[in-house]
């Protein structure tokens, strides 16, 4: 087993796969050694490739629209990086860069997909692990709203409430967001029921500069 397919097997995804099948993955990737400090992903830029961290350090951080980054993670080999670039087409959310001498091995999703239609055991056993570990992520962060959710019985009517607003059908709108377009509209309204919709006034302030991330925003209207 060469040295990339025997790092790939550190992998936890890849940790029960046959070395044949570790070293044909190794061999449908590119390996790349960066610099410290060499961006490896963009923020914003379109997705199209996966990494493995072989060995070294990468730090991930979000640039603010209003100038400065934050922090979010150091990820240490090994350790599966982008992966969502190997299943869609979507845009990264945040800068990777090296710290300090990394190594990784790069995998673009066209390849991938090719190996997967050529009938490439190996690849196709890689991505369909890849597509479970995101659905599972995405089930954890789902549960996790659900937590937060604060219950109606909870909240007190203020004394003269406002009339009413026209009905605005969320979830109508919601499947127009590309986020919720491959959910079904059951998985759609049981995220709505989680989350909290709320109108703002010309000028109020949705998020504040420097305050902590708790959070994200869907824009439905407006």
């Amino acid at each position: 087993m060469s040295e990339v397919a025997a790092r790939l097997a550190g992998l936890p995804l890849c940790a029960d796969l046959a070395p044949a099948a570790c070293a044909a993955l190794a061999q449908l990737g590119v390996e790349e050694t960066l610099a410290d400090g060499t961006l490896l992903i963009r923020q914003g830029q379109a997705a199209m490739s996966g990494y493995a961290l072989l060995d070294g350090e990468l730090a991930v951080e979000r640039r603010l629209p209003g100038g400065g980054t934050l922090p979010l993670a150091r990820l240490t080999s090994p350790a599966l990086v982008g992966e969502l670039g190997l299943l869609a087409d979507v845009r990264r959310t945040a800068d990777v860069r090296a710290h300090g001498r990394t190594h990784v091995l790069r995998w673009e999703r066209r390849l991938l997909d090719a190996a997967c239609a050529l009938g490439d055991a190996s690849a196709r056993t890689f991505i369909e692990r890849v597509v479970a570990q995101v659905a599972a992520l995405n089930a954890r962060l789902l549960a996790q709203i659900g937590e937060r959710s604060i219950p109606a019985s909870s909240v007190t009517a203020p004394a003269d409430p406002a009339p009413a607003e026209p009905h605005f059908d969320h979830l109508r709108y919601a499947a127009l967001l590309k986020p919720f377009e491959a959910l079904d509209e059951t998985t759609r309204a049981a995220l709505l029921d989680a989350t909290d919709a709320q109108g703002l006034a010309p000028g109020e302030v949705l998020h504040a500069g420097g305050s902590p991330v708790d959070g994200i925003a869907f824009v439905l209207r407006g």
